[in-house]
């Protein structure tokens, strides 16, 4: 049998078995691979406000460091309002980061 419809099947097999979404991910990533950059760019833009969206709302310490923040993120530029996470945000937020 031939290696690769025998991996194709497997990987159908374990998808299904594991209520995963796999396969429609990664022919999501097949397609978007060649996306022209605004399309690619309103894409980025969509998930990091649902991203953004639910920290600000769902967690204490992502209401306090994004209060400044008008949400939904229009641009990249944006980008850079946004205070970069360091690991002693975490070591000393851990409670208030938890969802």
């Amino acid at each position: 049998m031939n290696k690769v419809i025998l991996h194709r099947a497997l990987f159908y097999i374990a998808d299904f078995l594991r209520g995963d979404n796999g396969i429609s991910k990664l022919k999501h990533l097949d397609m978007s691979q060649y996306w022209e950059k605004g399309v690619l760019v309103k894409w980025q833009l969509k998930k990091l406000n649902i991203v953004l969206k639910h920290a600000k709302e769902n967690t204490l310490f992502y209401k306090k460091r994004l209060k400044n923040i008008d949400l939904p993120i229009k641009n990249l530029d944006r980008l850079q309002d946004i205070p970069i996470l360091t690991k002693s945000d975490i070591n000393s937020n851990v409670e208030e980061i938890k969802a």
